[in-house]
């Protein structure tokens, strides 16, 4: 199908099935494609000798009488050539037959088709001649057993007799005690069995396995059993009535023990691969004596035979039985057999190594040959050369390319001879020459086959050899690139294939692709991955131009060719990320990590498609250092210089950086900066790695400039978002900490001092942050003393919280707190001062990521009772000052003038000590003896003062006054006044005793008469009061 313009598809879609396929089709209607496809394999490895074959040197050692009985293994990975290999010999023998090259020789082939014994036994009783079908008569019995809706019963009966009857037989040891009704279980015991029948078990999947499609690593085993298949744990198969009484036992036990599900398992895989041998009939040497009457047939007609096993995997649990029915014989009777079987590798190191010793011609496919050949660019475009030029052909060309490579010959007709724009179509798309003939490589170019296939995704079936070139490559080009080219929208669907843009990339968009829609520039960017191979920008541009009209792409915004305008360098006053690290470049000694910015890229690029980050941690120190760096933090001064390292750190830590999509999970921070999903972002990272390792942490290479002001302008619109967001979240203000922090300060202030706090900024600083007394201050009342006492276990946290929300940092690096700013402290002062509260900051300032900055408040909410501890703390004055003059009035004095009566008190008490000690009388207590005289003549003056200030407190309205208020002295007047009032009372007593003593007795002593009258005056001092 020629085309007439150029960019339009020159074949028909539905030749495509025709034409591509991913294992080799030899149907009538297949055979001629797969002819004139078929590259010719040059590359067969002789095992033994190491020598390289091509296929026809290989073929001719085959069919050589020499070497009389032939067994070849051609042994490889998946989609390395084996199938194409074997259909090429096979069709190569018929070749011969036809042009009497060989005589005498029936070809047999058994394709891998849907991969089944079923389906291999088919084909074998089919292309055998009926006067062969008696001794096929085994076959037929194989293949009606496992057919049979009752395959499944079939052969866990087989299973019964190789863990019972036959074990003995086969030389094995007997099963252990605790297993002994183990055969049982496949035997009468109805609901076990149905168990081991279910749809989806081991059975079913094996039975499945020899009749129905499947791949060819599912065949590389059969299924094994586990030690679940032995859990039953559904009533109706575990049910007592259907199990015999052992095996109910056994079932039991089962469920009890994992260990033994496990024992059991094992000897069940040990023994199924004789059960499915047995099952099919074909164990042992019966496959061997179908094949030996066979030969013995032909030998007879004078004939040889020629056996092609595709894929001998698809004989199953038959695989050894066919290696045994092959081996070369030296047995009369028997015709000659060239028996070529295909292996993957895995199947051949599993061969027993006196079988592989029976090959005689054992060769590999594939392997090193495979992997030079994917690295080959020439040889990958030539292979796919054939399969376009093939689908661009009619079929009587098609059919004339067959018949010469029948005869030995390459492609003989390129339909790109017949084609109005094929000097133009090989100009931009590429061509290769195969025996003398161009044929173009359009749509695709001379480096694009090879360049995808190497780059074909991880984990694909159909990796990088030829099957992967098909089935990942060119079926989807030719299918869904047919209406892309029709639609000028080539190549619009997505590809198994990755690979890192190129680092030259988002210079180019930005030089080039302006006024280009994001489609566009995204199917550009995959053809200068794959397409072209340039070195930078302006080498891409010229490589990509050819491309655009005849892809449908509008042309380039810039000339190529045209000088690049300088792009204006970032101003200094710009934030970029290398603020803190400028370099020269003088500076830049190594050379770009090419491998490790290749990977970045790449990964990037499928995250911004959807992928999961992978290699994240990477992009997120980058983002990080950026974070740190880059943004005007000190022109802000906050969130605080500690706040600050808590969150964002120093150095290698990156926890907080959270990116969409990737593969990390935020471990150990309640803090994140997060980075959306967005072209933007992605920008940003590209940047950062180019800066990273295409300049070796400068903006010193090409594009440089562009991804600086990239950076820079991410920075400018983000700065403040991102320190606000170091900030409490959800409303809450940053200052009302600081006002609790102020309050809580000041009023520690007050109570120490008990003074008014300076209006002379230094003073009123140095008063507010000193580290206070070490005498606790008096409190009276339980509640005001709780508050106090807490207030200065706290004092030392609050100063360093309120130091670090005010500190004024030289440089995020400072180690000490030299600097504040103290407005937001003289505000909070002013405030207080006529309004003295304090005010939590609240529970919300005790969650999510800022819950460490105020640590401190935790358990603050006490502080908002503060008027109400006052208010008690008044009260407790009060009752002290109306204790005091109880105390007085009830002594006798008159406590009108509070001040008069308490000086009288101490004169009088004063007295009767001095009368004491002049009558030398002593009445002992221990507490007004520590007390003494001189305390209630010197501390007079200052009880009287305590108990005048206090009333003023009492009958005050503000709180200020109690926080002024020092109730040491009047404490402490109340305390004395207490004790002097229990000695009055003792000295009442003790006097009164004495002188009814010396009234009764009399005493002419003069002594006693001294004492006398003092203990007279004593009584009456007392009597006074």
């Amino acid at each position: 199908m020629p085309a007439t313009n150029l960019g339009k598809p020159c074949w028909e879609i539905g030749s495509i099935a025709k034409v591509i396929s991913s294992v080799a089709q030899l149907d009538a209607e297949y055979i001629e494609y797969f002819l004139a496809t078929h590259a010719p394999i040059k590359h067969i490895r002789h095992d033994e000798t190491q020598e390289l074959l091509d296929e026809e040197r290989f073929f001719q050692e085959l069919i050589k009488q020499t070497h009389g009985e032939v067994l070849a293994v051609i042994h490889g990975d998946p989609g390395t050539g084996k199938s194409h290999l074997i259909h090429w010999l096979k069709l190569r023998c018929a070749d011969g037959l036809t042009r009497q090259e060989i005589s005498n020789v029936r070809p047999v082939l058994i394709q891998r088709r849907t991969g089944s014994l079923k389906d291999a036994l088919e084909q074998m009783i089919q292309q055998l001649p009926q006067d062969f079908a008696h001794y096929l008569t085994p076959v037929k019995s194989a293949l009606e057993k496992i057919s049979d809706v009752t395959a499944r019963e079939k052969l866990v009966g087989e299973l019964y007799l190789e863990l019972g009857t036959r074990r003995a037989d086969a030389g094995r040891a007997p099963l252990p005690r605790h297993l002994r009704y183990l055969p049982h279980a496949c035997g009468g015991s109805t609901g076990f069995r149905q168990w081991l029948c279910r749809e989806g078990g081991v059975i079913d999947r094996v039975i499945k396995l020899l009749t129905q499609q499947s791949e060819v690593d599912e065949r590389e085993g059969l299924p094994q059993f586990v030690e679940q298949e032995f859990n039953i744990t559904e009533a109706r198969y575990r049910n007592k009535a259907r199990n015999t009484e052992e095996v109910y036992g056994l079932i039991e036990d089962f469920l009890d023990e994992p260990s033994l599900r496990e024992d059991a398992a094992s000897y069940f895989n040990e023994v199924l691969p004789n059960a499915v041998k047995e099952m099919t009939g074909l164990a042992g040497t019966r496959l061997r004596d179908v094949f030996d009457q066979i030969r013995a047939d032909l030998k007879r007609q004078g004939e040889e035979l020629a056996l092609f096993i595709e894929d001998v995997s698809v004989m199953s649990a038959l695989d050894e039985e066919v290696f045994v029915a092959l081996e070369p014989q030296k047995r009369q009777g028997l015709c000659r057999m060239i028996a070529v079987v295909g292996v993957t590798n895995q199947g051949w190191n599993r061969l027993p190594h006196n079988q592989k010793q029976r090959v005689t011609h054992p060769v590999s496919v594939g392997g090193q040959m495979t992997e030079e050949w994917c690295r080959d660019p020439q040889a990958v475009a030539e292979f796919t050369a054939r399969y376009l030029n093939a689908l661009r052909l009619a079929p009587d060309d098609v059919s004339t390319i067959a018949r010469h490579r029948r005869n030995g010959r390459d492609v003989t007709i390129s339909a790109c001879e017949r084609c109005q724009v094929r000097q133009e179509c090989h100009e931009v798309f590429g061509a290769v020459e195969i025996e003398n003939l161009d044929i173009g490589l359009f749509p695709l170019t001379n480096r694009a086959p090879q360049r995808m296939l190497i780059n074909l995704q991880d984990g694909l079936k159909d990796r990088k050899n030829q099957r992967g070139l098909l089935a990942h490559i060119l079926q989807p080009i030719l299918d869904k690139g047919h209406e892309d080219l029709e639609a000028g929208i080539f190549p619009s669907f997505p590809m198994a294939v990755e690979l890192p843009p190129p680092t030259y990339w988002t210079g180019f968009e930005a030089r080039f692709c302006g006024g280009w829609n994001e489609t566009d520039r995204k199917h550009l960017k995959f053809l200068a991955q794959f397409w072209v191979d340039a070195r930078d920008t302006d080498d891409a541009a010229e490589k990509l131009q050819p491309f655009l009209t005849p892809l449908g792409f509008q042309q380039f915004s810039k000339k190529v060719g045209e000088a690049t305008p300088a792009i204006k360098p970032v101003s200094p006053r710009q934030a970029i990320v290398e603020k803190r690290e400028q370099k020269t470049t003088q500076e830049i000694t190594r050379p770009a990590d090419q491998e490790k910015l290749y990977g970045l890229l790449h990964n990037l690029d499928k995250w911004a498609a959807g992928d999961v980050l992978v290699g994240d941690q990477e992009a997120r120190q980058m983002l990080a250092d950026l974070i740190r760096k880059a943004l005007p933090w000190d022109d802000q001064r906050f969130p605080p210089l500690e706040v600050w390292k808590t969150l964002l750190g120093e150095g290698s830590n990156y926890k907080f950086i959270n990116i969409d999509g990737m593969r990390s999970k935020l471990v150990g921070t309640k803090f994140s900066i997060r980075f959306e999903r967005t072209k933007e972002t992605r920008d940003l990272m590209e940047a950062l790695t180019q800066y990273q390792y295409a300049g070796n942490r400068s903006w010193n290479f090409p594009h440089g400039e562009m991804h600086k002001r990239t950076v820079a302008a991410w920075v400018r619109k983000h700065s403040d978002g991102i320190i606000r967001h170091l900030q409490p979240q959800n409303g809450l203000d940053i200052q009302m900490p600081v006002t609790c922090a102020v309050q809580l300060l000041a009023t520690t202030a007050l109570i120490e001092r008990r003074t008014r706090l300076s209006q002379e900024l230094p003073e009123l600083i140095k008063r507010l942050l000193s580290s206070g007394q070490d005498e606790p201050p008096v409190a009276l009342s339980k509640e005001w003393k709780q508050l106090v006492d807490d207030m200065r276990i706290k004092r030392h946290e609050i100063k360093l919280f309120l130091l670090t929300e005010v500190n004024v940092p030289q440089g995020r690096r400072a180690r000490e707190i030299n600097f504040i700013n103290p407005l937001p402290i003289i505000q909070e002062v002013i405030a207080y001062t006529s309004d003295p509260k304090i005010t939590p900051p609240g529970n919300e300032y005790n969650k999510d990521f800022w819950q460490t900055r105020y640590a401190v408040f935790e358990k603050a909410d006490k502080y908002a009772e503060l008027a109400t501890a006052l208010d008690q703390e008044k009260a407790a004055i009060n009752n002290l000052v109306e204790g005091i003059i109880l105390s007085l009035r009830s002594a006798g004095y008159n406590t009108g003038n509070i001040s008069e009566a308490l000086t009288n008190y101490c004169a009088d008490l004063t007295e009767v000590i001095q009368a004491l000690r002049k009558a030398n009388f002593p009445v002992p207590d221990k507490d007004f003896d520590e007390l003494g005289r001189k305390v209630f003549v010197e501390r007079q003056e200052v009880w009287v003062t305590a108990i005048t200030k206090a009333q003023d407190v009492t009958k005050a309205e503000d709180l200020m006054s109690v926080l002024l208020f020092n109730p040491k002295n009047l404490k402490e007047a109340s305390d004395c006044l207490e004790i002097a009032e229990k000695y009055r009372s003792v000295l009442e007593k003790v006097v009164e005793v004495k002188l009814r003593h010396i009234e009764q007795e009399g005493d002419p002593d003069q002594l006693a008469a001294e004492l006398l009258q003092s203990l007279e005056a004593m009584a009456a001092i007392i009597e006074d009061r």
